[in-house]
């Protein structure tokens, strides 16, 4: 009965690690035995996190196929895309989860609106 419980705790937590931080492996080994450590880096690097820099990102990487930008991997990964009649590689940036791209686009859309209550200022 013991062993139930563990391996339902053990899997409730990875769920949760995957729901709240994507797939990567490390990640999830430290929102599991260091979470308080794993959410300050994952709000460190959303309050690093803006427009210029997403932009940056998506159009270095179509161009040059380079990452030159500040944003954490901890946000954003590159995932091949795998088709086999494709004679060159594709790659797809996303969220590292549902509830990352979600504080992405709340921080995205103050961003904005700091933007135009600046404009309305200024004009």
């Amino acid at each position: 009965m013991l062993n139930n419980d563990v391996d339902s705790a053990i899997k409730a937590l990875v769920r949760n690690a995957v729901t709240n931080y994507g797939f990567s492996p490390r990640v999830i080994y430290g929102a599991i035995f260091q979470p308080i450590e794993t959410n300050e880096v994952h709000e460190r690097a959303m309050t690093n996190l803006s427009y210029k820099a997403l932009e940056k990102l998506t159009l270095d990487f179509r161009t040059s196929r380079t990452l030159s930008t500040n944003i954490e991997h901890h946000l954003v990964p590159l995932s091949p895309i795998m088709r086999y009649d494709c004679i060159r590689d594709r790659w797809t940036i996303s969220f590292r989860s549902i509830r990352i791209a979600k504080k992405v686009v709340v921080a995205m859309k103050q961003e904005g609106d700091q933007r135009l209550w600046q404009m309305y200022i200024f004009f």
